[in-house]
């Protein structure tokens, strides 16, 4: 079967002992649900993630397309170069929204997008041009193919501007704006002939052109002439399921490492979606209008088995709420009333915690001399758990509690504002208690004559410096505070205690969630094997243990170590292993010819296996073959290896001693016609040459 191309399976007419199962049981009924629920989940998060990126790209399609569209008609083609970096599938989306802006903007003009695909030469790159102008299909493939012409009985080539030229004087289209997205990409000579010929079609055809450039502007304009450059112009919090911790970590570590693309982020974060709703059965109590029915018995004994609910029950169990606890333990339906309470619940306090940490990281924005810290850090760190305890929580509430009168009321202002959008939750935090406080500091600094600002000090009329100034003027009498000093230490301290409460209540971390397994997702090991894959270990792995994965009775009994049965490729790996630094090709050989001799009597079929499972190995990168003078010592096969010396191998290398090919030659060593073509070496060299290869280890 395995030397067949093809196998025709005739089903046996024999009618099965028992009929298979086809409908789903157990908490594999909930699929259809959780897919629905996940495409409902992605969409409004595609929604946002897609919001936010137009949102940025906003203001620079604005700039680029008032300079197409305003642009003055002169003797030079108008062109706007703009540097878009190195990501192909972002640059996608860019260029997309530029083309819908300027649609929008000016209706009469047409959007060409041009790839390096689609100009391998300058009659392909105008064909293009025109079918993409004109949105129509030619149906002519060849160079001389004749198309008909738009306004006169003419027949044009295909290529011919004068077909783009008729068809936008039919229409009210009076401008052709051609993006060449990947322009570095594009031949050079090409691309400057292209721009020689829009040149003298400019009288006629009003050409825009738009230049997405990968690197540089420097080095973009090298690669065109000078005639080509002259007159440029140059313009350049509802979500349904978050990401935990640990996962978070891991995308900003890669972001880090490889710089993605935005496209690479959000296929990142479409898998994360996926991999929640498709391999969690508890997610499927996260579908909107859930009823008890949809919902097997077995989905509710998973949701008995997670530790944020054993957490739970312990919990419910020190407040001496036992009849609480045995509800949730014994009755399916007061635990999906439980389940449904707290998924709201644990929303709320989850935009919470991420309102917090933006209040934290305006503190710290404001605290001069030290860097920013951005928001995923404070996320991760939150809800790892470390945040509260750590240093930079102290340092940001002293930094509160020592602020002048003019920073304070900025903090006010922002711990406010983020207040008033926060969700009605338990926690007794009101945006009115720092209004309030707001109000009394505006009223006092009204009433102030003295300096401003006013800065923060002891209400006893101690001072805050450090204590080697306090023992070096300990002898001298403080001057006693003032009044609206006072009073400022007063509203100080109610709002580093009114913070710090408010931290204390919604800083809350991912394990004192409750059911924060379907809440959150958190598993980093799918997305680190599909996103940064390890391939070089599985590939090891499997050629070390073979029947692990092979499955065969033939080699299942063994533990571990070689085997004739195993594959030759695994075998010679094996053996290569357990070789020194230095392995000489002949050892190599008969190491191998004695493992698998059981099973392969004929020579040359055994030497055949050798020189293609090496070949293997050497394209997997498991071996290193080399000639230098350094770690080779030529061994020329003696005369008691005619087979060796019939099928030898040869290595080529340049004069610095540079592996060129191996060329495993199949013929009579003193017949010259029989070597292959690619040995390109004289007969003298040949036999100088001959079978001297040495397998280098990679370690």
């Amino acid at each position: 079967m395995d030397q067949q191309k093809s196998y025709i399976y005739r089903q046996s007419k024999d009618r099965a002992a028992k009929r298979q199962r086809t409908e789903p049981v157990g908490v594999d009924m909930s699929f259809e649900l959780r897919k629905r629920a996940y495409r409902a989940a992605w969409a409004q998060q595609e929604d946002q993630f897609d919001s936010l990126v137009k949102a940025l790209h906003d203001p620079v399609l604005q700039d680029i397309t008032q300079d197409i569209c305003n642009t003055v008609e002169n003797a030079t083609l108008p062109a706007a170069l703009i540097v878009t970096g190195s990501s192909g599938a972002s640059n996608d989306v860019l260029f997309e929204q530029l083309r819908a802006t300027v649609l929008a903007e000016n209706t009469a003009s047409c959007f060409v997008s041009l790839t390096a695909s689609d100009a391998p030469n300058l009659k392909t790159l105008l064909k293009n041009l025109i079918r993409k102008a004109t949105n129509e299909t030619t149906g002519f493939d060849d160079e001389g193919d004749a198309q008909p012409e738009v306004a006169s009985q003419r027949r044009l080539l295909n290529y011919d501007l004068q077909i783009l030229h008729d068809w936008i004087k039919s229409r009210p289209q009076n401008s052709v704006i051609i993006s060449f997205q990947d322009s570095e990409a594009f031949d050079a000579g090409i691309l400057t002939d292209t721009l020689a010929l829009l040149k003298s079609w400019l009288d006629r055809i009003s050409f825009k052109l738009v230049f997405g450039i990968a690197t540089s502007l420097d080095l973009f304009q090298d690669r065109l002439p000078k005639t080509a450059l002259r007159n440029e112009s140059v313009t350049a919090e509802k979500s349904t399921v978050r990401l935990g911790p640990t996962l978070v970590a891991d995308f900003m570590q890669r972001q880090h490492d490889h710089m993605q693309s935005v496209h690479d982020f959000k296929q990142a974060l479409k898998y994360a979606y996926m991999s929640h709703f498709y391999a969690d059965p508890l997610s499927v109590f996260l579908c909107e209008g859930l009823s008890r029915e949809e919902i097997s018995p077995e989905h509710f004994e998973v949701v008995r088995h997670v530790p944020s609910f054993r957490k739970h029950i312990e919990a419910l169990l020190k407040a001496n709420d036992v009849a609480t606890a045995r509800d949730l333990l014994d009755s399916d339906d007061a635990l999906l009333a439980a389940i449904n309470a707290q998924i709201i619940a644990g929303r709320r306090q989850t935009v919470w915690t991420m309102g917090a940490c933006s209040v934290i990281k305006a503190i710290r924005s404001a605290i001069p001399n030290r860097e920013a810290v951005p928001f995923s850090a404070l996320y991760t760190r939150t809800l790892s758990g470390t945040l509260q305890s750590s240093a930079l929580m102290r340092e940001t509430l002293l930094y509160a509690r020592k602020a002048d009168s003019t920073a304070l009321i900025d903090l006010l202002t922002k711990v406010a504002d983020t207040l008033i959008v926060m969700p009605p939750s338990s926690i007794d935090v009101s945006p009115d208690d720092f209004s309030d406080l707001q109000e009394e500091l505006e009223a006092l600094l009204d009433s102030h004559s003295g300096p401003l600002p006013l800065q923060s000090g002891s209400a006893d009329g101690s001072s805050s410096q450090p204590n080697s100034t306090r023992v070096a003027t300990s002898k001298k009498k403080q001057p006693a505070q003032s009044e609206a000093q006072v009073k400022y230490n007063s509203i100080l301290s109610r709002f580093h205690d009114l913070l710090a409460d408010y931290f204390t209540k919604a800083l809350c971390p991912l394990s004192a969630v409750f059911l924060s397994e379907v809440l959150f997702y958190d598993l980093k090991s799918p997305h680190r094997d599909v996103f940064t894959p390890k391939p070089r270990v599985a590939v090891e792995r499997a050629l070390s243990a073979p029947h692990d994965y092979l499955g065969c009775q033939c080699c299942s009994t063994k533990e571990g170590g070689l085997s004739s049965t195993q594959p030759a490729t695994a075998i010679l790996y094996q053996l290569y292993l357990e070789s020194g630094a230095l392995i000489n090709a002949f050892d190599l050989w008969s190491a191998f010819r004695a493992m698998i001799g059981e099973r392969e009597k004929d020579e040359r079929s055994a030497m055949a296996l050798f020189f293609q499972s090496l070949a293997e190995l050497k394209y997997l990168g498991m071996e290193h073959v080399a000639l230098t003078d350094d770690n080779v010592s030529e061994g020329v096969v003696g005369s008691g290896v005619d087979d060796f010396e019939q099928h030898g191998a040869f290595v080529l290398v340049e004069p610095f001693g540079r592996l060129v090919d191996v060329v495993i030659c199949a013929g009579i060593r003193t017949t010259d016609n029989l070597w292959p073509e690619s040995a390109c070496c004289s007969k003298g060299d040949r036999e100088r040459l001959r079978c001297t290869m040495t397998v280098t280890s990679s370690s």
